[in-house]
């Protein structure tokens, strides 16, 4: 996040995009995705289990999990140094799985 991707730029005005992380939702989002991993094993290690409203049913914690595993298993593996645009949908996933 400290050089911005340069996108595209346009030939006839001065129109240019960027990518520029917000550092407050990429290592936000990362420290609060494990904070929920380690709370889930936790509470399924312990038997512990937060009731959930009577008329609401319980999020689906596994989706966006899954999710982001499928999304970032293949860049696991790769021997190079990843651009931030690489981590676009696992950030997602990340978020998802934060705000649930």
């Amino acid at each position: 996040m400290v050089r911005p991707i340069y996108f595209w730029n346009s030939s006839t005005s001065a129109a240019i995009i960027y990518a520029i992380g917000n550092p407050l939702v990429w290592w936000g989002g990362t420290l609060l995705f494990v904070v929920v991993l380690v709370n889930l094993v936790l509470a399924r290690v312990t038997h512990t289990t937060v009731q959930p409203a009577a008329e609401r049913e319980r999020p689906r914690f596994w989706l966006p999990i899954v999710g982001f595993v499928a999304s970032y298993a293949p860049l696991a593996d790769v021997p190079r140094v990843l651009l931030m645009y690489h981590y676009f949908t696992p950030l997602i996933f990340s978020l998802i799985l934060v705000v649930l």
